[in-house]
């Protein structure tokens, strides 16, 4: 779907309230005291009333004031030697719901490219360590699996899904592989500069995450509903990492294209079906 101004969407496209996402978020599953992992596409909803605020609004709610809501924070074009990640101001690069959720949060993980920020009771159990590798053993990501917080999936396929290469680093498979940025450096919540150790991954053969949608279904991981012109996906990460080393147990490149291999589309949008 291509960029269109707001006007012509709020006259062209299916409305979403704030009442009408927290619904919806209950009725795909998430509950009180749920700590929600998640990735988002604000235009995949339709015209949302009330913009990205309305969607972390209604996130929060649902969750209670038991619960935690986190969502990436990426910086990917920091990605190079020498560069500089100023945790309090280097915006998301990950879409308008993750920049909102920053903006109202103290509580962000320190790593170049692929830091977490998140709100809520767990917040800062969350977000305190960050391994230099990006989903390694001491990032949120491994934190979601253990403590099996619910991933949602707003409007966005399964290769947005950032836990998957959680656990391709927690297992191991030979292809994972890593290159050193040098000489990166953070601004801290302080606002004091010092050295920022990162690695980004660098893995020989293609990802397709896409690929596991049905078998996710299957292991009763996973629950899909629409809300608003959006497929919502909840997954639960501790069932999904089960399924997941199920399936690179049984091939090591499950989640990774062969030679020939084209990756799998899956529905994102009413649209798409």
């Amino acid at each position: 779907m291509g960029k269109i101004d707001i006007e012509t969407r709020k006259r062209t496209h299916l409305h979403v309230t704030k009442v009408g996402l927290a619904e919806g978020f209950r009725r795909v599953g998430v509950q009180k005291g749920d700590i929600l992992y998640c990735h988002s596409s604000l235009s995949r909803f339709g015209y949302v009333e009330g913009g990205a605020e309305a969607v972390v609004d209604a996130l929060l709610e649902v969750v209670g004031s038991d619960g935690t809501v986190a969502m990436p924070a990426g910086t990917y074009s920091l990605g190079k030697d020498g560069a500089v990640f100023d945790v309090r101001n280097s915006p998301s690069e990950l879409g308008a719901i993750t920049e909102t959720l920053r903006k109202r949060t103290a509580y962000r993980s320190h790593h170049l490219t692929e830091s977490v920020c998140a709100l809520g009771q767990l917040a800062e159990e969350l977000t305190k360590t960050h391994s230099i590798t990006p989903c390694g053993a001491e990032s949120p990501f491994r934190k979601f699996i253990e403590l099996d917080a619910q991933i949602l999936l707003l409007g966005v396929p399964h290769n947005n899904n950032t836990t998957f290469e959680a656990i391709e680093e927690w297992l191991a498979p030979k292809y994972v592989d890593f290159k050193e940025i040098q000489n990166a450096s953070i601004i801290d919540e302080n606002g004091v500069k010092k050295p920022l150790p990162a690695k980004r991954h660098n893995m020989p053969i293609p990802y397709d995450f896409n690929r596991m949608d049905k078998p996710l279904f299957r292991a009763g991981a996973q629950t899909q509903i629409v809300i608003g012109e959006a497929i919502v996906r909840r997954i639960s990460a501790r069932k999904m990492y089960e399924a997941t080393r199920k399936a690179i147990e049984r091939n090591t490149y499950a989640l990774r294209l062969r030679q020939g291999e084209s990756r799998i589309q899956i529905a994102v949008s009413i649209h798409d079906l």
